[in-house]
């Protein structure tokens, strides 16, 4: 687990979308995708880094309370997470991840003191499907280029 938020780390991301891209069928669907705080260096740059540390262990308890056991939340490093979907329809998938985009627009840092919002928070999103034969890193690649 990731110290600071909690969620699994790039380790366990590693072993496991390793271990389900080698065992994805024809019939079987996985999806990656990439979370992206949008302005993260400007959080730790207007309120220092103590603000940007809680605004990555808001964003990600909110991506652990929203997941399950088939959609999994990672830290993937920075102020990048992913997420692993596996065995559900696109439509349900995209539903899901665009549920998770909404959510995060709803969150906000807060002044400590005055409980005024600082700033809200976004995220840039970029899904990608495995494919039968797609490796781990061909597959990190198209959801990368997906962010962007």
């Amino acid at each position: 687990h990731d110290a600071l938020t909690g969620l699994l780390n790039r380790g366990s991301f590693d072993d496991d979308i390793t271990q389900l891209c080698s065992n994805t069928k024809s019939n079987t669907s996985l999806y990656l995708t990439f979370v992206d705080i949008d302005n993260f260096k400007q959080f730790n740059d207007d309120f220092g880094h103590q603000k940007g540390d809680q605004v990555l262990k808001i964003v990600a308890k909110m991506l652990n309370n929203k997941c399950d056991q088939l959609n999994i939340a990672y830290r993937f490093g920075g102020e990048e997470f992913c997420i692993i979907s596996q065995n559900c329809p696109e439509k349900t998938c995209i539903d899901f991840i665009e549920s998770l985009r909404v959510a995060i627009e709803r969150l906000s840092v807060k002044d400590s003191k005055t409980g005024a919002n600082l700033r809200k928070i976004s995220a840039s999103f970029g899904v990608a499907r495995h494919q039968l034969h797609d490796s781990p890193a061909d597959l990190i690649e198209k959801a990368d280029q997906a962010l962007y």
